[in-house]
C-alpha cells in the first residue's frame, strides 16, 4: 500500500520552488491535520502525526511533507513522489473520505477577490452586450442590463462557489482573465478588419472573449496549485505585454511604414496580442523558476510602472512629439524597470503588508515632490520631473525599511553545508612491560560533516 511507502523516513529536499497543492481529487483539502488523520486513518505508520501537506516540485515531481511529534520535539520527513503516485494518494485519500464519511471545511481564500471581480466583469459584460444588440438605442430600459448582469456576476459565483474551494489564484486570474478578454477582442478585430470593423462586433466578440477567458483563469487557478504570486506575475506581465507589444508595433510601423492604414492598424494589432500572449508565458516562467510571493509581484510590477513614469517626465521635458520615438522611449523604459524591480526582489520574500507600504511610499513620495515643486512656483515641467523623482524617493526609502525583513532565510533555499572538525584524541594501549598500567599517545583527528 501507498500508506506504507508514504511513512518513509525523510529525504533530501529537492532543490526547486516548492507550490502547495491539494491532496484530494477535488482540489478541497490542502492539509490533514491530526483530527482529521484520526478520521482517516491514511498514516497508522507515523506515531505523534500531526500535519501532512503535498507540495509540486516540478511537473513530474512532487514532495509529500509530514510533521510529527517524538520525544517532545516536532519533526518533518519529506517523501519526493511521482506523478503516477501522487494520483495513487489522492485517490486513496477520496476512497477514505467516502469510507469513513469524514467532512473538511473548504478552503476560500480567494472568494472575496473573485466576487469582487465577477461583479465588476458583469457590469462590463452588460455594457458591452448593449454596444453588441443595440448601440444607438436610447431607451432607459437597456441601461438596465448592466444594473442586472452586475448582480448576476455577484450572486451567481456566489452560490455556485457555496460549498467549493476558492483559491487565491483563481480569484486573480479570474479578473485577469476578463480584462485581458476584453483587450484580445480589440486586438483580434484589429488583425483581422485592420480599420473596417464596427464596434458592435468588437463589442459582441469582446462579451464571448472576456467571459471565456475570465472562466478560464477562474479553472486555471483552481487546477494547477499556483500561488497568488504566480497568478500576479501571470496577470502583471500579460498586461505589461499588450502594453510592450502596442509600443513595438508603433515603433517599427510609425506613421508611414506601411502604405494603408488598415496594414498599420493590423501590424500594431498582431504585435500587441503577442506580446499579450509572451508576457503571460514569462510571467508563468518566472513565477516558476523563481517562487514569486504576492508582495514581490507587486513589487516587480510597480518597478516598471515607476520606470515608465520617470520616462514619462524625460519626454515632457524634451518635449517630444514623435509617435515613434515615444512608443520606443516608453517600451524600453518598462521593460527596463521590469529587469530592475526583478533585481529587487531577487532572494527576497516581500509580504504583501510590506508590498503595500512600499507602494503608499512610492505615491507619498510623488505628492512630495509635486507639492515642493507647487509651493516653489514651478511650471508644468518642473512639477512632472519633480512628482517622478519623489516617487523614486519614496520606493528607494520604504523599500530600504522592509528589504532586509524580506532577506530570504538560508533554511528556505537548497544549500550545501560542509562542516570540518579537527580534534586530538588520545589512544590508550598496554604497555610493554606488562603492567597493568596504560600507556597513551595523541593524535590528530577529525569529523567531517556535509549537508546537502
Amino acid at each position: 500500500m501507498l500508506v506504507l511507502v508514504l511513512a518513509v523516513g525523510g529525504m533530501p529536499r529537492a532543490a526547486a520552488q516548492e507550490v502547495q497543492v491539494p491532496l484530494d481529487p477535488d482540489s478541497t483539502v490542502y492539509t490533514i491535520d491530526a483530527d482529521l488523520e484520526q478520521q482517516l486513518g491514511l498514516f497508522p505508520g507515523v506515531d505523534g502525526f500531526q500535519e501532512a501537506q503535498l507540495f509540486r516540485l516540478s511537473e513530474r515531481t512532487y514532495e509529500l511533507v509530514i510533521l510529527y511529534r517524538q520525544q517532545g520535539e516536532t519533526l518533518r520527513t519529506r517523501r519526493t513522489l511521482s506523478t503516477s503516485e501522487v494520483a495513487d494518494l489522492r485517490q486513496q485519500v477520496a476512497q477514505q473520505f467516502k469510507a469513513t464519511g469524514a467532512t473538511v471545511g473548504v478552503e476560500q481564500p480567494g472568494r472575496n477577490e473573485l466576487l469582487t471581480w465577477t461583479t465588476i466583469l458583469g457590469l462590463a459584460e452588460g455594457g458591452l452586450l448593449i454596444g453588441a444588440v443595440a448601440p444607438e438605442d436610447p431607451s432607459s430600459a437597456l441601461a438596465g442590463i448592466p444594473l442586472l448582469t452586475g448582480a448576476a456576476g455577484f450572486f451567481g459565483p456566489l452560490l455556485a462557489t457555496r460549498d467549493r474551494p476558492v483559491t487565491e489564484a483563481s480569484g486573480t486570474l479570474t479578473g485577469f482573465g476578463g480584462l485581458q478578454g476584453y483587450a484580445h477582442a480589440v486586438q483580434l478585430v484589429g488583425l483581422l478588419g485592420g480599420d473596417d470593423a464596427d464596434g458592435q462586433a468588437t463589442a459582441g466578440l469582446a462579451v464571448v472573449t472576456g467571459a471565456a477567458e475570465a472562466t478560464a483563469g477562474y479553472v486555471l487557478g483552481a487546477r494547477r496549485g499556483w500561488g497568488p504570486g504566480m497568478a500576479e506575475m501571470i496577470a502583471f506581465n500579460g498586461v505589461f505585454g499588450n502594453l510592450v507589444g502596442l509600443g513595438t508595433g508603433i515603433t517599427l510601423v510609425g506613421d508611414d511604414n506601411l502604405d494603408e492604414e488598415a496594414g498599420r492598424t493590423r501590424a500594431v494589432a498582431g504585435t500587441s496580442l503577442l506580446g499579450s500572449l509572451a508576457g503571460m508565458y514569462v510571467g508563468h516562467r518566472l513565477g516558476r523558476t523563481e517562487g514569486y510571493t504576492r508582495g514581490d509581484a507587486r513589487l516587480y510590477g510597480l518597478s516598471g510602472l515607476l520606470a515608465t513614469q520617470l520616462a514619462v517626465s524625460a519626454l515632457v521635458v524634451a518635449d517630444a512629439d514623435d509617435a515613434r520615438a515615444v512608443a520606443g522611449t516608453l517600451t524600453g523604459s518598462g521593460l527596463a524597470g521590469l529587469g530592475v524591480g526583478a533585481a529587487l526582489v531577487q532572494g527576497r520574500d516581500f509580504s504583501t503588508y510590506g508590498a503595500n507600504l512600499i507602494t503608499l511610499g512610492n505615491y507619498a513620495g510623488s505628492l512630495l515632490g509635486a507639492g515642493l515643486a507647487t509651493v516653489a512656483n514651478g511650471g508644468g515641467d518642473a512639477i512632472t520631473v519633480a512628482q517622478a523623482l519623489g516617487a523614486v524617493a519614496g520606493f528607494g526609502i520604504t523599500y530600504n525599511i522592509f528589504s532586509d525583513a524580506a532577506q530570504r532565510s538560508a533554511s528556505a533555499t537548497p544549500r550545501t553545508d560542509l562542516r570540518l572538525r579537527l580534534t586530538p584524541t588520545l589512544h590508550t594501549t598496554a604497555s610493554r612491560a606488562g603492567h597493568h598500567g596504560l600507556s597513551g599517545r595523541i593524535r590528530p583527528g577529525f569529523t567531517l560533516r556535509a549537508s546537502f
